[in-house]
């Protein structure tokens, strides 16, 4: 962080800097899963304008087109999943000039190549990440280097609360499935193959 940095070098940039208020922001977030739908609660608490986009059109005032949300949001949060419908999915060069780009979904949502190129032009303000294309981020790359740019090593879901109910929905689905139950949380359609794997062997 700019502010950080000057401080530790002995500044005092209090009149350079001009922070802006989250409230007073228009926050577009790019996902409304759990996680999605929870950062939409978030920001609204905020008192900020916050609107949202999935693959699913939702019947909420806050729902709207991914391209409008792109082009008028001063904030762009990406927590949608990694498919192949939504590699690539974010240009960060159709963003609204000035805006801010979060993404803590996964490195191939957002193109990596196109947010270096807005953010080298000056038409993004910056950009908080904690995935990437390649992980680890590689020596040389150009994020590491650019201005207004905050990186974190995909740690966001790697609290140790998640990673301790991690390990108990883990214990609970393997206990599921040796009874025979219903297995929660899966993703590919697999529940019922799981529990029969479980009872035939």
């Amino acid at each position: 962080d700019a502010a950080d940095a000057a401080v530790r070098a002995g500044e005092w940039p209090q009149q350079a800097l001009r922070p802006r208020e989250l409230g007073a922001a228009r926050v577009g977030v790019v996902g409304h899963g759990p996680i999605g739908e929870a950062c939409v609660r978030l920001f609204r608490a905020f008192g900020g304008r916050v609107s949202f986009w999935t693959r699913t059109p939702r019947e909420d005032p806050g729902y709207t087109a991914l391209e409008d949300l792109l082009e008028s949001s001063d904030v762009v949060v990406v927590v949608i999943a990694l498919s192949e419908e939504t590699r690539g999915l974010i240009d960060p060069r159709r963003l609204k000039r000035g805006a801010v780009l979060v993404n803590a979904a996964r490195g191939g949502v957002v193109d990596q190549e196109g947010l270096v190129a807005a953010l080298r032009a000056g038409h993004l303000e910056g950009a908080a990440l904690d995935v990437f294309d390649a992980e680890p981020l590689p020596a040389g790359d150009p994020l590491r280097e650019l201005p207004g740019v905050l990186l974190s090593p995909h740690v966001g879901g790697v609290t140790q609360e998640a990673t301790g109910r991690l390990m108990t929905v883990t214990l609970e689905n393997l206990a599921a499935a040796v009874e025979g139950r219903e297995v929660a949380h899966v993703v590919n359609g697999v529940s019922s193959i799981i529990r029969r794997k479980f009872l035939d062997s």
